[in-house]
């Protein structure tokens, strides 16, 4: 399905996720019952293709609308840090040189997990993003030894 034809409950949604509404907003406005305990559904809901497709196609028609493209972005950025530091500003000075390096993919983000495990059993890991929802994995272990098998369990 073309993102133009996304129609009636999910056009809403979608557009009131380019509102700026959380997904639980945005699914109780568009006519969903009870959005507080179908969260999963909203989730599923702004995951789904056409959805998915609709708000990146708007988002990007909305950027070249006012001329914004990944270079203007980082043009801005080397400008803001360079008068930053003109200025003393090392805090600032800092961020930006953090977008730029998170740009050029010097570092990346890592979450750790540790668990202190006494017992054999299976522990629930839940990740978290704001923009693909949540994702949950279970993992069966026996006391010291690495994971035997990682399933997915959200999907």
């Amino acid at each position: 399905m073309a993102s133009k034809d996304l129609l009636g409950q999910r056009r809403i949604f979608a557009d009131g996720l380019l509102a700026g509404k959380t997904q639980q907003q945005a699914y109780e406005d568009a006519g969903y019952i009870n959005a507080y305990k179908n969260l999963g559904n909203a989730c599923k809901l702004a995951k789904d293709p056409a959805v998915k497709e609709y708000v990146e196609a708007a988002q990007k028609k909305a950027l070249d609308r006012v001329g914004v493209t990944a270079a203007w972005i980082l043009d801005k950025v080397v400008q803001t840090t360079l008068k930053a530091e003109a200025e003393g500003d090392h805090k600032n000075v800092f961020k930006g040189l953090e977008l730029l390096g998170k740009n050029k993919k010097l570092w990346t983000d890592v979450q750790e997990h540790q668990f202190n495990i006494t017992q054999m059993g299976s522990v629930i890991v839940k990740d978290h993003d704001a923009i693909e929802g949540e994702c949950s994995r279970v993992m069966t272990f026996n006391v010291g030894q690495e994971p035997k098998r990682i399933e997915d369990a959200g999907k």
